[in-house]
C-alpha cells in the first residue's frame, strides 16, 4: 500500500451496458456507483473484443478510465429541503422556470450547501390560492459517515 493511502470497505453499484451514444462506438461500458454518497465516480469504457478478453482470463488490458468526484467517495449524501413563497405582486410570479433557478441560486444559497434549483418536477412549483407561489427546492451536501 502507499504511504498515506487509506483502505476502506464501501458499498456500492456496478453496472455493465453497452451504450448506444450516437457516435457509432461499439464500446463497454462498466460503471461504480457510491452507495453513501450515490456518485458514479468510475467509467470503464472498454472495447467488446478487449473486453471478452479480460472477462476469459487474459488480464492487464487497456481501457479508457474516467474519473469524477472522489473527493465525496466514500462521503454520505444529505439533503435538506426548503421552499420560497413569492408574494401575487411580485413580477418573479411571472418568471420563466430558468428565470426563477437563477433567482434561486442568487438569492438562497446557503454556506456549506449546495443549491439544487432545479424546478422540473410536478412539486417543484406549486400555485396557491390568493395567487401566492411556492418554490420548493433543495440543498445538499457531502459529510463524513457517522
Amino acid at each position: 500500500m502507499v504511504a498515506g493511502m487509506e483502505e476502506r470497505v464501501l458499498k456500492g453499484e456496478l453496472s455493465i451496458s453497452r451504450p448506444s451514444r450516437g457516435d457509432m462506438r461499439d464500446v463497454i461500458e462498466i460503471q461504480v456507483k457510491d452507495e453513501g454518497s450515490g456518485v458514479r465516480f468510475l467509467t470503464v469504457v472498454v472495447d467488446p473484443a478487449v473486453f471478452a478478453l479480460a472477462l476469459t482470463g487474459l488480464s492487464g488490458q487497456e481501457v479508457e478510465l474516467e474519473v469524477k468526484g472522489l473527493d465525496v467517495v466514500g462521503k454520505t449524501k444529505e439533503r435538506r429541503t426548503a421552499s420560497l413563497t413569492i408574494d401575487p405582486d411580485s413580477p418573479l410570479r411571472h418568471y420563466t422556470k430558468t428565470k426563477l433557478s437563477e433567482h434561486l441560486a442568487q438569492h438562497c444559497q446557503e454556506p456549506g450547501w449546495h443549491l439544487n434549483g432545479h424546478l422540473g418536477s410536478q412539486h417543484s412549483i406549486q400555485h396557491l390560492p390568493g395567487g401566492y407561489v411556492r418554490l420548493n427546492y433543495s440543498y445538499y451536501r457531502y459529510v463524513d459517515p457517522v
